[in-house]
């Protein structure tokens, strides 16, 4: 066990759900977290983060879902599970 990301995203027009997603698991490879410009310390377990246009291409790999700003507003959490 390890990291999960949890992807999440809602409808722009209504900010209804309309989706969510977990990774694979990462392992201990918390390098994802710092190549989002994030903490270690306070990033892990530590609820949803908005996703930002420069994170893209660093998780758009992790999911199947393909991140469209035109139509969602998304959120992720990065989870640590032993």
């Amino acid at each position: 066990m390890g990291i999960k990301l949890n992807l999440t995203w809602y409808n722009k027009t209504n900010e209804e759900f309309a989706g969510e997603e977990y990774s694979k698991d990462l392992g201990y490879d918390n390098s994802i977290i710092e190549s989002c410009g994030l903490p270690l310390n306070d990033t892990l377990n530590n609820g949803v983060f908005d996703v930002l246009d420069t994170w893209v291409p660093v998780l758009q790999s992790k999911f199947s879902h393909s991140i469209n700003f035109d139509k969602y507003i998304y959120q992720i959490s990065f989870d640590y599970q032993e």
